[in-house]
């Protein structure tokens, strides 16, 4: 049955967890990590990037792929990875909300 709807508490996060690739030519979603990712020039914590840091290292040309069947990001370049959530995830999180 589950719990009930007015004892759910659910949030949004404005940041995306970050990996340092163990093979820099492997992107995929799961692809092997050897540890956290750096940490951002901002919340300066390994293997977390606030989403604003993530949207200036897509700035200075990060990759961006939105893979088939999954409902957020993930952005890349060499041996930097990190997935979060953008405007488009957290709206398929509201509607869900909504229904």
């Amino acid at each position: 049955k589950g719990s009930p709807r007015n004892k759910l508490g659910l949030g949004l996060g404005l940041y995306g967890r970050s990996f340092t690739l163990s093979e820099p030519s492997k992107t995929d979603l799961g692809s092997p990590a050897k540890g956290p990712g750096r940490g951002g020039p901002i919340t300066k914590e390994p293997g977390m990037l606030g989403y604003n840091e993530i949207c200036l290292d897509l700035k200075q040309g990060w990759k961006e792929v939105v893979p088939d069947k999954v409902d957020a990001p993930y952005a890349y370049s060499g041996d930097h990875w990190v997935g979060y959530d953008d405007i488009m995830s957290i709206g398929f999180f509201v509607d869900y909300l909504i229904k």
